[in-house]
């Protein structure tokens, strides 16, 4: 434990190259999340789907372009909060802001990656089975 804290007080005073780092854990905690949200909706629409589902996930990937905007957008933030902070930029009203931004950001992004999926999902089944309108 002592170690970490030696590591986490050099990041703290060193901004300029640990954001990096905090940048990696952010992506890696992210994609977690993710992947435990993901990983219970991809396998039923697989098996539901069959043989359409690449062309489902292939729908989807054109479809999540702004879900991975707002993502990009909540990392870039937690970047620029991240080297800013030991300027005293971040405090108070900006503080709030910050911790409200960026989960707020983060869901939205996984918002609307699930409505890109479930669109695409209906898109390729309309296709598939001739129907107009859902």
């Amino acid at each position: 434990m002592g170690d970490f804290k030696i590591y986490f007080d050099l990041m703290a005073a060193e901004r300029y190259w640990s954001w990096s780092a905090v940048g990696m854990v952010y992506l890696v905690f992210t994609l977690i999340v993710r992947y435990l949200v993901f990983s219970r909706i991809f396998p039923k629409a697989k098996q539901a789907a069959g043989d359409a589902f690449p062309l489902i996930k292939h729908t989807y990937l054109k479809n999540s372009l702004p879900g991975w905007i707002l993502y990009a957008i909540s990392f870039l933030l937690l970047m620029v909060v991240w080297i800013a902070w030991d300027r005293g930029i971040v405090r108070g009203g900006l503080w709030t802001l910050f911790c409200i931004l960026l989960p707020s950001l983060f869901l939205l992004a996984i918002i609307l990656h699930l409505i890109a999926f479930t669109s695409s999902l209906l898109e390729i089944t309309r296709q598939k089975t001739g129907i107009e309108r859902f």
